[in-house]
């Protein structure tokens, strides 16, 4: 059964007061998202940065010491969204609130640093720059490297980034996102550009001024705790914050309560393990910074 809309096996049509069908042990398997809404866009990606790579090569021009290798990053993150967005992960969510969380995981925390160690950005503006596209007005090229630097400023994406997580797993409206597939495709389209517009900000430190390093270990840190929190709210809370769930976590053997305080731990714990990564980085880019700093006002001393 499908939605009408989008093609996607995730919640069929259900008639007044009727339940709609979740995966069950026996038939996960079958519940693939393979609507072309899903799949294509990514496909399409791969063909432009394969395209690009290909572009690069002709002209002579070096594109990076290690392509192979960054192109396997960008592939591993074009199928890590796969896996997110089309496996049976996606309606097994329907079940549980447990897979929802590492399915949040892999879209916000996992693919983008994989999608971005690639560095997309040359291949694909080789594959897309043409004769038509050279000739939008240079005025548009600088709104939107304006709306980029914005939205990278690292209180910017802290916030983003955090709004993010907390609107749509508000209970009314992390329920509506269950039964509806616009709202549940808007939620993970969310995921994905936040967390890439954190890593973003982390991959790049050297666009950073100053104490713009204080800012991005403040947005690291505040995005880590505000979701270690809210995870630790799952695990702790005796009451059941997602209602919906009641009803269809049997058959996998779990409780409602016992599923939400799993995704509390999905929420906190792993990814509490991975960000110590990023914060890592923007300091140790802060000590270089300062050392290539120090290094430049003795020279011009000389």
């Amino acid at each position: 059964m499908r939605w009408p809309a989008l093609g996607v096996s995730l919640v069929p049509l259900a008639g007044p007061g009727a339940s709609p069908r979740f995966p069950v042990p026996a038939d996960l398997w079958t519940w693939w998202n393979l609507a072309p809404l899903l799949w294509l866009p990514l496909v399409v990606l791969a063909a432009l940065y394969g395209g690009g790579i290909r572009r690069l090569g002709r002209r002579g021009e070096r594109w990076d010491a290690h392509p192979a290798w960054r192109a396997a990053a960008f592939g591993s993150g074009l199928l890590v969204v796969f896996a997110a967005i089309c496996s049976p992960l996606d309606p097994l969510a329907l079940a549980l609130l447990s897979a929802h969380m590492g399915q949040y995981d892999l879209l916000s925390t996992t693919a983008p640093p994989l999608l971005l160690w690639g560095r997309p950005r040359e291949p694909l503006r080789a594959a897309l720059l043409s004769p038509w596209t050279s000739r939008f007005p240079a005025r548009w090229a600088e709104s939107a490297r304006g709306a980029g630097a914005l939205l990278t400023q690292p209180l910017v994406v802290g916030l983003l980034d955090v709004a993010a997580l907390f609107v749509w797993h508000v209970p009314i409206v992390y329920q509506a996102s269950v039964q509806n597939a616009v709202l549940h495709t808007l939620a993970q389209l969310s995921f994905l550009a936040t967390g890439l517009l954190f890593w973003v900000m982390v991959r790049q430190p050297g666009d950073l001024a100053g104490s713009a390093y204080g800012q991005a270990i403040v947005a690291v840190v505040m995005t880590s705790l505000v979701s270690g929190g809210f995870g630790f709210v799952l695990i702790v809370s005796q009451s059941l914050l997602y209602p919906i769930y009641q009803d269809r976590t049997a058959s996998w053997g779990l409780s409602p309560l016992m599923d939400q305080q799993t995704a509390g731990v999905v929420l906190a714990v792993l990814p509490e393990l991975v960000d110590i990564c990023p914060l890592i980085w923007v300091v140790l880019a802060w000590v270089r910074a300062e050392e290539d700093a120090a290094i430049r006002a003795e020279q011009e001393g000389e």
